[in-house]
Parts: C-alpha cells; sequence; structure tokens
C-alpha cells in the first residue's frame, strides 16, 4: 500500500455546506475570489480586452448588472436580477414601501465592533460589474472573472480611467493587449469602502494571444443564474404574513392566487337543489265518536243554522250593512190566531175534540 497525501479538494469533497458568496454566477465561471484563504493580502490581476463589439464598433470589456441581495430574514440570499420590472420582489418592496412605511426603514445595527445597515426582508437592489481578468504572476492559469461592487469598488478603476495623466492627455486603456498594465486588487477586512484598487502604470506588458483573444473570454452576457419567480414568490410568501404577501402582491400578473381570503380560486357551481317529491295522503282513522250519556244533551247545531229548541240569534251583519231591529225579532200576539181554551169562547163537542187532539 503506498502513502498518499491528502488533498485540499479532491473528487466528492464539495459537501454543500460552504456558502456561495456569488450565487447569481453561474458554478462553470472561474472566480478571483478573497476571503481569509485565498488573496487575503491582495493580488495583481491583468483586465483582458474586449469580449465582443457594440453596435458602433466599440469594444466592450464589462458589464454591468443588478442583483437583488440581504432577500430574506435568517439566511440571507443574493440573486440575479435581469429586469425590475419583472421581479416579482421588486413589485412587492414598492407597495410595501407605500402601506408600511415605518417597516421599510434601513437601520443600523452594530455587531462585533462594526456597523451594518439593515434592510427589510425584501433585501435591496444593488448595482455591480464583471470583468475577465488573469492573474498578473501566472497568466498560464487562463482566464478568470473578477466580480466588484459598482459603488467604492469597480468605480475606483473607472474613475481613474476618466481622468487625464500628468501632461493632460487622457490614460491610455489599462487593457490593451500590446500594453496591458497590472492593477493591485485587495479586499479589506474593515471599513464602510472595504476594496482597494490601484493602476501600476508604469509597468506595461504585450498579452499572450490565448488572453487577448476575445474566442478564449468569458461571453459576460451569459455568466448568470437566473431564479424562478415562483421561488422568489414562495420566499416572501414564507418571510411576511398573508395579509400582508396578499396587499403587497396584490395585481402582479400571472400571480398563483392562493386560498385565502384575497386570492381565491374560482368555485365550481354548487349542483341545484332536487326537486321536492310529492309524497302519497296518508289516511288518518277518523276519530271514534262518543255517544253521550244518558242526561247530557247533544249540540246538534250547525255553524250558521240556529240550534232547534232555542231562539236564534241573529249573525252580526257585515260592515256597512244596516242592522235589522231587535224588535222586528218577535210575533205581534194579536195576530196569532185565538186560543178556543180561552174563556167566554164557546165550543161544540166535535170541535173540543178536534183541537186535544191536535195538542196532543
Amino acid at each position: 500500500m503506498a502513502i498518499i497525501k491528502p488533498s485540499l479538494t479532491f473528487e466528492g469533497s464539495d459537501t454543500g455546506v460552504l456558502q456561495n458568496k456569488t450565487p447569481y454566477l453561474r458554478d462553470a465561471v472561474r472566480k478571483v475570489v478573497f476571503d481569509k484563504n485565498n488573496n487575503q493580502q491582495g493580488t495583481y490581476l491583468y483586465f483582458l480586452p474586449a469580449y465582443r463589439a457594440d453596435n458602433f464598433g466599440n469594444g466592450v470589456w464589462y458589464k454591468t448588472f443588478e442583483i437583488r441581495d440581504n432577500f430574506g430574514d435568517k439566511y440571507k440570499e443574493k440573486y440575479f436580477v435581469a429586469s425590475r420590472d419583472s421581479d416579482p420582489a421588486e413589485y412587492f418592496a414598492n407597495n410595501f414601501r407605500t402601506l408600511y412605511r415605518e417597516e421599510a426603514q434601513v437601520t443600523k445595527v452594530v455587531t462585533n465592533g462594526k456597523t451594518f445597515n439593515k434592510y427589510p426582508n425584501f433585501g435591496r437592489v444593488t448595482k455591480r460589474i464583471v470583468f475577465n481578468v488573469a492573474y498578473a504572476n501566472n497568466l498560464d492559469a487562463g482566464v478568470y472573472l473578477l466580480d466588484l461592487p459598482a459603488a467604492n469598488g469597480a468605480s475606483q478603476l473607472l474613475e481613474w480611467l476618466g481622468k487625464t495623466d500628468i501632461n493632460g492627455n487622457r490614460r491610455h486603456p489599462i487593457n490593451d493587449p500590446d500594453r496591458a498594465v497590472p492593477v493591485f486588487v485587495q479586499l479589506k477586512d474593515s471599513g464602510s469602502n472595504p476594496w482597494y484598487l490601484n493602476v501600476e502604470s508604469s509597468q506595461p506588458v504585450i498579452l499572450p494571444p490565448t488572453l487577448a483573444d476575445s474566442a478564449n473570454l468569458y461571453n459576460l452576457d451569459d455568466v448568470f443564474n437566473y431564479k424562478s419567480k415562483e421561488d422568489i414568490i414562495a420566499k416572501l410568501r414564507e418571510m411576511y404574513p398573508n395579509e400582508v404577501f396578499e396587499r403587497c402582491m396584490d395585481g402582479y400578473p400571472g400571480l398563483t392566487r392562493s386560498s385565502s381570503a384575497s386570492y381565491q380560486q374560482t368555485q365550481a357551481p354548487r349542483p341545484a337543489a332536487p326537486a321536492p317529491v310529492a309524497q302519497a295522503p296518508v289516511a288518518v282513522p277518523a276519530a271514534a265518536v262518543q255517544l253521550p250519556q244518558a242526561g247530557v244533551p247533544i249540540n246538534t247545531q250547525v255553524p250558521g243554522q240556529p240550534m232547534m229548541g232555542q231562539p236564534s240569534v241573529a249573525s252580526p251583519a257585515p260592515q256597512g250593512q244596516e242592522v235589522t231591529a231587535a224588535s222586528n225579532l218577535f210575533v205581534d200576539p194579536s195576530q196569532l190566531p185565538p186560543n178556543p181554551m180561552m174563556g167566554g169562547m164557546k165550543m161544540t163537542k166535535e170541535q173540543a175534540e178536534r183541537f186535544l187532539a191536535q195538542n196532543q
């Protein structure tokens, strides 16, 4: 068996635990890294020539773009923003600043003696610039990508190029393949402006063809990772209460609506209630008729008719009709036929027997 020395990197050594500081750039792109393990004291770089020409024939040698950083609550993410108009977080942020002004403020926090800006959970959009570069002390290593913040980073280099030299002449491009000059780049560990760039214009060199040919350079228009709108919306939904999310995302084009009150999906119409079914009548047995006991008179009165054996009482007349006088309900005795039994009246025997037979 042989003794094999360990290596810091090997096939399968990537555990995925270490945070990617530039997730908005494609993994296949080789990047110049500044951290505690890489270029801690800074390094000299050659900025390489143009990777393409614009519509007027001018050589394009850097790319300005935007990212959203500080996106999240516990874990802060960064992602490439191709267009603010189509960024869901930008739509959310604009409405949030209007509806919740106090919560949208940027505050200051102190950590380990350093002061930092604390941004809302939807983060901020900031500009960055990428360049094709090569290590000045190792040209054979080939092309790398240098990613710098536009403000207080790449701006130092661009401002230097915009000034004139000691003779009042415009400065020569630092990445002319026939007269390239090294630039010292360092990321400091403190301060609000941690980047330091310095051009060593007194040491020009001729770049080898492998570094000058645009065919060997990165196409800086095609080095970005794209985060899907669905992932961004899902992250916003996790970070904020449902009511806040709905108010700030109301009207966003193509938003997949949730089952909440403001984003209810269309419900299918309820089926009509079945028509009532007619039921057959149920025969109810007639109540048993109880015969009156002896001594209890039977009421044979029919509604609306006078009872037999009793004087009739006139029903109330309908409203508006004249009521008959009570005196009309009695018969004048003088109009009755004479009583044959009254005194002073003489009857024959036959008349008396006929009268008695009629009243039996």
